[in-house]
This record gives C-alpha cells, structure tokens and sequence, in this order.
C-alpha cells in the first residue's frame, strides 16, 4: 500500500469524492479511483481514518488482501475466503 500524498497528486475530482460525505460513508473503506494500464491496475482507496493510499494486487488492505483492480472496481479477499467487492461512487 502506498501513501497517494507522496507518489502521485491526487485530482481535485478525486479529492472531492474522498471527503464528500453525500458520496461516500466516511465510517468505512471506500474506493474514490481506478487506474488501469498495461503495466498494472492500481486504485486509489479512502480508509475509514480517512486515509487515502494507492493499492495493487497483493496489498493489504483492513485485513484483506486485494486480488483484483479492474473496470469494475476493486476486490478484497478476507481470511475466510470472502471476496468483497468495492465499485466507484456515484
């Protein structure tokens, strides 16, 4: 997981969607972006501490791991063997 703050400036759409309660439900991880490429997905996700941070597949994530950036969105895998789901707001 990377801090989003040091690696990439965060757009001021994306920055907007972080901290717009209407938008989001600031008690618990939320995905604000995606970025897809060709040399790896990446989404950008907003804690339930309103930490914003960068993940790719294989990071750790509220005890789940990530297994899946793609167009529609993010999935975490728990300890159990759950998959969750995470899509853009909006």
């Amino acid at each position: 997981m990377t801090d989003a703050s040091t690696t990439n400036p965060i757009p001021d759409d994306v920055a907007q969607i972080a901290v717009a309660e209407e938008k989001l439900d600031m008690t618990t991880l939320a995905l604000i972006g995606l970025r897809l490429s060709q040399n790896g997905n990446a989404a950008l996700i907003r804690t339930a501490r309103g930490a914003i941070s960068q993940v790719t597949i294989g990071d750790r994530v509220d005890n789940m791991t990530v297994v899946a950036v793609s167009e529609q969105g993010l999935s975490l895998l728990d300890r159990r063997g759950v998959t969750r789901r995470l899509t853009m707001p909006g």
